[in-house]
């Protein structure tokens, strides 16, 4: 079942982005904690601005089955390349893991578009499939399904750090 997020899901729902960002990269290579405080916070403020159409706004869905979230997608309004004077919806998380249907993703996925089409003033969706996952090809494959195209590349350098420091 997919539905919207609410504040008594956030325990639930940390418990999901621990169990796939465990599977991530960063995690594997022991380099980058999940901030348990920062994220409650993310999706508390997430849950507050759900569903709203204007800049800074989100949208916070998850999948539920036999009483397990299972599935998240958090999206927000952003200024077009920061600077413009319309809006993007973009993901923030999303993150399924094998609990949820295979469709579900799918459905998370036209639910964040149908809700940029509602705001006037979003001109565009954005989503990204990084290496931070363990297939981005197959969730960039799920885009498109969607009608959204590849759009440039991304790339990225890690730092060597000696000592552990809190952002």
């Amino acid at each position: 079942m997919i539905r919207n997020a609410n504040a008594v899901d956030i325990p639930a729902i940390l418990l999901l982005l621990v169990e796939c960002y465990g599977r991530s990269h960063y995690a594997k290579a022991g380099v980058v904690q999940v901030d348990v405080m920062h994220t409650k916070k993310l999706l508390l403020m997430a849950i507050h601005r759900d569903d709203h159409k204007t800049e800074n706004a989100c949208w916070i869905q998850v999948i539920e089955n036999s009483g397990q979230i299972c599935g998240l997608m958090l999206a927000t309004m952003a200024r077009v390349y920061v600077i413009g004077d319309r809006l993007m919806a973009t993901d923030v998380l999303f993150v399924a893991n094998g609990l949820a249907q295979p469709h579900e993703a799918g459905q998370l996925i036209k639910n964040m578009i149908q809700w940029a089409k509602r705001s006037p003033a979003c001109i565009e969706v954005r989503c990204g499939a990084t290496a931070v996952i363990e297939d981005p090809e197959r969730t960039a494959r799920l885009f498109e399904r969607f009608g959204m195209k590849p759009y440039g590349t991304m790339h990225r350098m890690e730092f060597e750090r000696t000592t552990t420091c809190q952002a």
